[in-house]
């Protein structure tokens, strides 16, 4: 999972590498698949996630 920078905006998505490219995969499937028009530039690297639970 990376945040990355594409063509001005900025996504939190996992990062896939294929034959035809770099592309952007959405864990959500109510999102869409990126593939750069111009630009793609890795921000960042997600490592770990905390998540608080109220009861």
């Amino acid at each position: 999972m990376v945040a990355a920078l594409v063509d001005g905006e900025v996504t939190l998505k996992r990062l896939v590498s294929e034959r035809r490219g770099w592309f952007l995969k959405s864990e959500n499937p109510e999102y869409p698949d990126l593939t750069p028009r111009r630009d793609l530039q890795v921000q960042g690297v997600l490592v770990g996630l905390v998540r608080r639970w109220r009861s």
